[in-house]
Formats: C-alpha cells, sequence, structure tokens
C-alpha cells in the first residue's frame, strides 16, 4: 500500500521536472522550477502543518473557555438563587409555628417575597457577580486536543526531498543546502506540532522504519541510472573526449553505472545493522542479568537449606 502511494506521489512530484529535463532541455528553467519547489512549497508546507492547525487548536480552545465559563455563571446564578429561595422557605416554615392570627400575613409575605427573587433583574446580570479566573487544566486541554496523526506524511515529504536531491543532483546542486535548510526548520516545526498543537502520542518500539528502507534503496540505485543519462544527455563524455564514438560513450556509460551499482551494495553489506558499541552494551546487560540470576537462585537455595536445618533442630 505504501508503494502504490509512494509511486503516485512520485508522478506528481518528478513529473514537471524529469519533462523540463529529458524534453525541453530548459535547464535554467529546471533551475527555477526546482528554487520554487524548494523554497515556496516547502515554506507552505510549513504553514500548514503548524501554523494554521495552532490557530484551529487555539481558536477551539478559546470557545472552550468560553463555554465553560458561561456554565460556571449559570451554575453560581442558580446556587445564589436557590439559596435564597432556602432561606425563605424556612423563614415561612419558622413563621407556621407562631400564632394562627398571623399565618396569613406570613404567607402572604413570603409569597411576594419568592416572587421578588424571581424576577429581580440583579441575579441575571453578570456584572453583579464576581468569579475568580476560569481556565482549563493541563490535563482538559490536551483532551481537546486532536491526536498525533499518521506518520505516512512526514515519511512521504522526508522520501520525496531525498528524491530530488539524489535524481537532481547534477542539474541543481543547491538541492542539498535547501534541503538541509529545511529540514532544521522541520525538526522545530515537529517539536511545536508535539508540544503545542497535537496530543503527545505514545512510543512503539520498532525494528525498522519499513518499507521506507527498502524504498530509498531502490531510489538510490535509480538515481545512479538517471545520473549517468543525465551526464550523457548534457555531453559531459563528450567534452571530455571529443573524438570518442556514440556506441564506446554508451559502454563507458554502462559500465560507470555498473560500477556505481556495485559500489553501493559493497557499501550496504559492510554497515553493520546493530554498531558494534551497542552489541557490547547488550552483552553487558545479558551478563550481569544471568549473574543476578545466579545470584538469586542461590539465595533461595541458601534460604531453603537453612530452613530444613531449623525444622531437624
Amino acid at each position: 500500500m505504501i508503494a502504490k502511494l509512494f509511486a503516485c506521489s512520485c508522478v506528481n512530484s518528478y513529473f514537471s521536472v524529469f519533462y523540463i529535463a529529458f524534453f525541453t532541455h530548459k535547464y535554467i528553467r529546471l533551475s527555477h522550477q526546482l528554487t520554487t519547489i524548494f523554497v515556496m512549497k516547502q515554506f507552505w508546507g510549513n504553514i500548514k502543518e503548524a501554523v494554521i492547525p495552532y490557530i484551529v487548536s487555539n481558536t477551539h480552545l478559546s470557545v472552550l473557555i468560553q463555554m465553560n465559563k458561561k456554565e460556571r455563571i449559570r451554575y453560581a446564578e442558580r446556587k445564589d438563587l436557590n439559596k435564597e429561595l432556602k432561606r425563605i422557605l424556612d423563614e415561612w416554615e419558622n413563621s407556621r409555628l407562631n400564632k394562627s392570627e398571623q399565618r396569613k400575613e406570613n404567607q402572604d409575605y413570603t409569597t411576594k417575597a419568592v416572587d421578588d427573587i424571581l424576577t429581580d433583574n440583579s441575579l441575571n446580570r453578570r456584572s453583579s457577580l464576581t468569579f475568580e479566573t476560569l481556565s482549563l487544566s493541563q490535563a482538559e486541554i490536551e483532551c481537546s486536543q486532536p491526536k498525533w496523526p499518521d506518520l505516512y506524511e512526514d515519511y512521504l515529504e522526508i522520501v520525496i526531498q531525498f528524491g530530488y536531491i539524489i535524481f537532481l543532483s547534477t542539474l541543481f546542486p543547491l538541492a542539498a543546502f535547501f534541503s538541509l535548510l529545511n529540514n532544521l526548520i522541520e525538526i522545530r516545526t515537529d517539536a511545536f506540532k508535539l508540544c503545542m498543537i497535537y496530543q503527545r502520542p505514545f512510543s512503539q518500539r520498532v525494528k525498522d522504519i519499513g518499507n521506507w528502507q527498502k524504498i530509498m534503496e531502490y531510489m538510490v540505485i535509480v538515481a545512479i541510472i538517471i545520473n549517468c543519462i543525465f551526464c550523457s544527455v548534457r555531453g559531459v563524455f563528450r567534452r571530455l573526449v571529443p573524438d570518442l564514438p556514440f556506441a564506446v560513450e554508451i559502454f563507458v556509460l554502462v559500465c560507470i553505472e555498473h560500477l556505481l551499482i556495485l559500489f553501493c551494495k559493497i557499501i550496504r553489506s559492510n554497515v553493520e545493522q546493530v554498531p558494534y558499541w551497542v552489541r557490547v552494551e547488550k552483552s553487558k546487560m545479558e551478563y550481569r542479568r544471568r549473574e543476578a540470576l545466579k545470584k538469586l537462585e542461590c539465595d533461595t537455595l541458601h534460604l531453603k537449606e537453612s530452613r530444613c536445618h531449623t525444622h531437624t533442630e
């Protein structure tokens, strides 16, 4: 599934630049196109990923705070009204124990007082009520934030950027510089999203990055072939050796391409998946674990022997 989606993204991302490079041969236009992609597109991507969600999140949070304030004010108004009604009803109950000739007057007074309380506008005015500063707790704020999205978009962005560097390095050497600058900004953008916009995700242990590793390995092989073709199209070999026949040029090109692919395979096979210092630390931890287990077994055995010795005595 990832490979299919990545293939569609490659068509959308690389088709225009490859068309300019292979068919129109307008390399100045290609440089302008790549500059636009690296500067404007990535700048807009950072705004779309960080600034817009931050504004939406703050707007949603302010709405929740206002709703919380309104509910607290309504609750306080109802609470004050209930207290006043309870006081009046208590007075009315106490007045019933008085003399019978005063019962009617007290009942009229109570009914009038209840009506005055219910129709009093001062209890409905927010300006007459004083409340402490209302705010949501940190847990409530984080619960209202959206969950951290899937990592597919982040991986796709980095891999597409990696493709621009390795595919078009001979035509646009500044691609590596713009990618470095964008990645430095992307680090802070992701940290900002993680701390301020989204809920903090739970960490999960994984063996590797999955299919993305294979995709990048295949991209390196394709990049070698594409750059060799670019060198042939731009006449690099003919400028070095003007009298070189076309068949010999193709043969040299294929030989260089195979040598570079073989060199990549050798590097790939010689690079250890687990570094040496990691293997040493894991061995030390395993040794300590076995020693602790032996010590525990010895202590348990000595404890059993001491108990048996006490029982025999």
